[in-house]
This record gives C-alpha cells, sequence and structure tokens, in this order.
C-alpha cells in the first residue's frame, strides 16, 4: 500500500470533489441525489450527490452541492442543464471556479457552467434569430 498517496488523497478530501480556482471539465456519471448535511449542531442543509470524472482523469469522485435558490446558484445552473438536455447523466461540461473574498472578509468559491447560459442547438433556428439579439438566456 502507498500510504503517502493515501494521505495525499485524505488531505485532499478522501474522494470528494473540490474543485480548486480555475477552468474543469467534468463527466456526469449518474443522475444526481438527493442527500442531505448534518452539522455538529444537527442542522441540516440539502444536497444533491454527483458522481463525477474530472478532466478526463479515471478516478470516480464525488462531489455534493447545496440546493440553490437561484438559478444562478452552481444547483441551478445544473438544473438548467439537465432541462435543456433531458438528464444530467453523460453530460461533459465546463466549470469554472474563481475566488474572491465575500463582504465578512472571507474567501468564496463562485462557480460558472457556460453551457447553462445558451440554448441548446436545436432549440435554436437560425433563420428566426435577429443577428442583434444575444442566444444567452
Amino acid at each position: 500500500m502507498d500510504y503517502k498517496n493515501e494521505m495525499e488523497k485524505l488531505d485532499k478530501g478522501g474522494n470528494t470533489y473540490k474543485p480548486e480556482e480555475g477552468q474543469h471539465r467534468i463527466e456526469i456519471l449518474e443522475e444526481p441525489e438527493e442527500t442531505v448535511y448534518k452539522d455538529e449542531d444537527g442542522n441540516v442543509t440539502p444536497q444533491l450527490k454527483l458522481l463525477i470524472k474530472e478532466d478526463l482523469k479515471p478516478e470516480v469522485l464525488t462531489w455534493y452541492i447545496g440546493k440553490g435558490v437561484t438559478s444562478k446558484s452552481i444547483y441551478g445552473q445544473l438544473m438548467k442543464v439537465g432541462a435543456k438536455q433531458g438528464q444530467l447523466k453523460g453530460q461533459t461540461l465546463t466549470l469554472f471556479v474563481t475566488r474572491a473574498k465575500n463582504k465578512s472578509g472571507q474567501w468564496v468559491n463562485s462557480y460558472m457552467i457556460p453551457e447553462s447560459l445558451t440554448k441548446s442547438v436545436e432549440s435554436v433556428n437560425v433563420n428566426d434569430q435577429d443577428p442583434n439579439k444575444s442566444v444567452v438566456e
């Protein structure tokens, strides 16, 4: 057993996906599963659990996402993709992660999935589009 390698995995959260700042390509391997996170005080937060592969790496990772309340949240962006494609399983998506300080001075990540911003190719009729109008919703 490679103990050093195993410790590095544990230090990174085991097989939990924690995307760092930058651009990533992820493949969603299964439809999301609804779950909850319970903190030390017993507070419950609804989440989605996704099994993914990142940037064509062989390792399967688990990504936990809080159920957001807006379409701009990572949850909302994934729901847009799922609605457009009919499912999330099998989708390969681009994920941009940026870091910035919030009003309290804490570092927070922001996520963007470009595939959630544009209409699918099948839904765009080029003949009906105004060339000065954006396809972005």
